[in-house]
């Protein structure tokens, strides 16, 4: 079947990830995202670092970027749903245009230290053409469950037009 997400946040809700390298298995870092602020279209968290919209998706991330029109995270999922997203990032120093196609492949069982979910899992493909410095192919998976505000788990692949591994993490 269909599910909607759950976009009815709090002030005070929080979620707590731990970043690790495939590869390796070697955890690179512990996060967690408090909400601080709602407005009427952003999600404000740890006061301000993070604003993103009701679906999760990034507006402005910690270091500074700020994204304009991103569509990873969707109102609604189904097995099969297919969708194209088109942005742009400022970074800052450069600019960044983007392109990827995302997919609801599977609904399947993920277990995190946070429990056992009943989730959806993404799977997307695309890539990032910065002003300079060449393009990025990068390959996005995300599980998403009913009645979770945010994702359960993520991976990331990323891969310079070099050949180049840039990261590889959950």
């Amino acid at each position: 079947g269909t599910a909607r997400i759950d976009t009815n946040f709090r002030i005070g809700d929080s979620y707590s990830y731990r970043e690790f390298d495939i590869y390796t298995k070697v955890e690179t870092r512990n996060v967690v995202s408090r909400i601080t602020a709602i407005t009427d279209d952003e999600v404000i968290v740890n006061d301000g670092k993070l604003v993103t919209d009701y679906f999760g998706n990034q507006i402005r991330t910690p270091n500074g970027w700020k994204f304009t029109g991103a569509q990873f995270y969707i109102p609604e999922y189904a097995i099969g749903k297919k969708w194209v997203t088109r942005f742009k990032v400022d970074h800052g120093n450069f600019l960044s245009e983007n392109e990827f196609e995302f997919r609801v492949v599977a609904r399947e069982k993920i277990t995190v230290p946070a429990g056992t979910f009943d989730a959806f899992r993404v799977e997307g493909n695309g890539w990032s053409n910065a002003s300079k410095g060449g393009s990025v192919n990068v390959k996005p998976t995300y599980w998403i469950a009913p009645g979770i505000r945010r994702f359960i788990a993520g991976e990331m692949f990323k891969r310079h037009s070099s050949g180049k591994v840039l990261n590889n993490e959950r």
